[in-house]
């Protein structure tokens, strides 16, 4: 049943914010709760990203 619900919570959160659960998630050896954000289809989207990486408003952990 734990992972059951596991799999619900994962799948909600990904549907609410638009993003791609890590295997294990929450419990992710590296990222831990961190999710996946998908690309952007833009350059500006891209700098916008990279500017708030640069002030922390998220990791990034590779581009």
């Amino acid at each position: 049943m734990a992972e059951i619900l596991r799999i619900f919570k994962g799948l909600q959160t990904g549907d609410e914010n638009g993003v791609v659960m890590t295997a294990n998630w929450p419990n992710n050896e590296i990222m831990g709760e961190n999710v996946i954000v998908p690309a952007t289809p833009t350059m500006d989207a891209i700098k916008e990203r990279a500017k708030k990486a640069e002030d922390d408003e998220f990791t990034c952990y590779d581009w």
